[in-house]
Formats: C-alpha cells, sequence, structure tokens
C-alpha cells in the first residue's frame, strides 16, 4: 500500500550548500533509472525520472536527486503516484521555490508493458505550477523526446 510523502521521511541526510552564486535557473536531472513495485500486483516496473528546482537559498548535489527518487521508487509507489512523492520529499528537504518531477514508467502489469506502452506521470510545485511558462520549460526539458505546445 502506499503511504502519503508525509509519513515516507528521507531516510538519509539531504546536505544542501548555500547558493552563493544566487543562481536562478532551473536546476535538472534526467534520466534517473529506477526500479519499482506496482500496489496492484507486485510486480516490478522499470522507469526514467526527471526532476528539476529552482534554487532558493540552497542547492542541492546531483547525487542527492538520484537517491531521493531510488529512495521513493523502493516503497511501492505506482508511477501515477511516484512523482508526487518524490516531489513533497524534494519539497521537504530543499524548500524550493520551484520543482517538477516527470516519472516515465514501463508498467509491467497485466499486458500494459507488452506493447511498448509507457505512462508519464508528472508533479509540479511552486513557481513551476504557478506560471506556466515556468512550467513548459521544465516539461520541453524533462521530456525531450516528446513535443509540448
Amino acid at each position: 500500500m502506499n503511504l502519503p510523502a508525509e509519513t515516507l521521511p528521507v531516510s538519509f541526510p539531504v546536505t544542501t550548500f548555500d547558493n552563493d552564486a544566487a543562481y536562478e535557473e532551473l536546476v535538472i536531472v534526467s534520466d534517473v533509472a529506477f526500479v519499482a513495485r506496482c500496489d496492484c500486483h507486485g510486480l516490478p516496473y522499470p522507469g526514467l525520472a526527471t526532476v528539476g528546482y529552482l534554487p532558493g537559498d540552497g542547492i542541492v548535489g546531483l547525487s542527492k536527486l538520484v537517491r531521493l527518487v531510488e529512495h521513493y521508487a523502493t516503497k511501492g509507489a505506482e508511477p501515477v503516484r511516484l512523482a508526487n512523492v518524490v516531489a513533497d520529499g524534494l519539497q521537504q528537504a530543499l524548500r524550493s521555490p520551484g520543482l517538477g518531477v516527470v516519472v516515465d514508467a514501463g508498467p509491467t502489469c497485466g499486458d500494459a508493458g507488452l506493447d511498448g506502452a509507457h505512462q508519464i506521470t508528472t508533479a509540479t510545485r511552486g513557481r513551476l505550477r504557478e506560471r506556466s511558462t515556468a512550467r513548459s520549460e521544465f516539461l520541453v526539458r524533462a521530456c525531450p523526446r516528446r513535443r509540448h505546445t
């Protein structure tokens, strides 16, 4: 059973560094590979995640973004929930003015994975949710193989 993000605290330190350079543009890590298990059948499913955030007072290292995805992927989140759980965890750890997560998963439940279908789930917070131009910029960069209008 999936647990809400607030019941899944990050179990490792998410070290942040002062944003001394006052960097204000998107920081994105893409193609974070993971394997998670779906709740419905308990079957593993592979996927790729893209995580991006707007730095506030702090920035975080690339490895922590990767670990965050891996951490929540092992907690049994279905693709439709994984993006939200990762976004909530990142917001809890970083307190970013804006962030986004895209999960591109190849479900193996039933016949869904047989034809190469992928489920793409997005979650945005803060400025990336509130401002359509910021959201569009993130989605274009997060999903370069797909066209967004």
